[in-house]
């Protein structure tokens, strides 16, 4: 919060106008991957299990959803109205570009960590949540046999699926919408739909 307030001598607000020039049907059209992105909380999921208090535990997720979506929003608004919107939309890490308008001294040394651990956690829980996912599916007792070839096989796929990351940021926008699609809205749907059915079966399972 104090990155973005140190641009403020630079924020021009007549960048945001005229607001929805774009269209109603564009605008839409662009949150596409940004539900796909926000979608990924579901993977915070996975975690209730191993949690004490389910409660406490979704209020706590629901707090970081609704400060994540804070700061994400008052991170746009910042890039656009500091860089404008053709360069923001251009930036892979916008956050990055803003600290060329600061004179603090290891801004970009402090952002570029931050995103490192960032970006290393969700990885990190990623691996886990595969893991953890694939052991209950198997029916395995512990997760050590399978950690290091889930890790292998990320490992390969991320170099192969994309070159670089050019490629990644191409294909992005055209693969995200639908792969969250089913994997982060309808699959847990179909899922919580099943998990309802079977806790009002009296017999414990859902009907056939």
């Amino acid at each position: 919060m104090l990155f973005i307030i140190q641009v403020f001598p630079h924020i021009k607000v007549s960048a945001l106008l005229p607001v929805g020039e774009a269209g109603l049907f564009n605008i839409l059209k662009s949150t596409l991957v940004t539900h796909g992105l926000g979608g990924e909380f579901i993977i915070l999921t996975m975690l209730i299990p191993y949690i004490r208090s389910p409660r406490e535990a979704l209020a706590s997720a629901n707090i970081a959803n609704i400060m994540s979506f804070f700061f994400i929003t008052m991170t746009v608004i910042a890039a656009i109205t500091v860089m404008g919107v053709g360069i923001t939309a251009r930036s892979f890490f916008a956050p990055f570009n803003i600290a060329d308008f600061l004179p603090a001294v290891g801004i970009k040394s402090f952002l570029v960590f931050t995103w490192i651990v960032g970006f290393w956690a969700k990885v990190a829980l990623s691996q886990f949540v595969v893991t953890d996912g694939l052991v209950k599916l198997l029916g395995l007792r512990e997760h050590r046999p399978i950690i290091l070839p889930v890790a292998v096989l990320l490992v390969v796929f991320s170099l192969t699926f994309y070159e670089n990351s050019t490629d990644l940021f191409e294909m992005i926008p055209r693969v995200l919408p639908g792969m969250a699609l089913f994997f982060e809205y309808l699959v847990p749907t179909l899922l919580l739909i099943v998990g309802l059915l079977k806790s009002k079966s009296p017999s414990g399972k859902a009907p056939a």
